[in-house]
């Protein structure tokens, strides 16, 4: 396990050294079956890559033993540079013209759904008092 933490280190750093950002695919190979203990390592993987400046997107570890060697493991993740996810952030952000907008619309969606939740289960409670005042609070921001 010391072994892969090392490598997944010496990885990580030589991506940063490279000043690569976007995903960051990794993948390394091992001999042996490492499928058992595949939350450990996915765990350890995360915190090394957190440690780092690295979000882990996804994680696999597949065992293949076909050979008479006792088999050979592939581990793949698939990382992101926190530069990468600040960029996403903003990007979103310069998408959302009018974010009260936005809330009011799924505000408003999700009082429709329960409302009509309400209705059919024969629950006759007049809501136009709670919508009012959702609508009130969502005009002062």
């Amino acid at each position: 396990m010391d072994n892969l933490n090392q490598l997944l280190t010496d990885i990580l750093l030589a991506t940063k050294a490279e000043h690569q950002t976007g995903p960051v695919p990794i993948k390394i190979s091992k001999k042996g079956n490492w499928e058992p203990e595949a939350k450990k390592i996915e765990h350890e993987f995360d915190h090394i890559a957190f440690q780092e400046g690295f979000v882990m997107r996804n994680f696999s570890v597949l065992h293949d033993d076909d050979d008479d060697q006792g088999g050979f493991t592939r581990i793949t993740c698939n990382c992101l540079d926190m530069d990468t996810l600040f960029d996403y952030i903003s990007n979103l952000e310069k998408k959302v013209d009018k974010p009260n907008e936005v809330l009011k619309s799924a505000l408003n969606k999700a009082i429709t759904m329960l409302d009509d939740y309400n209705n059919m289960f024969g629950d006759q409670v007049n809501k136009t008092q709670e919508i009012t005042d959702l609508d009130e609070i969502l005009k002062l921001h």
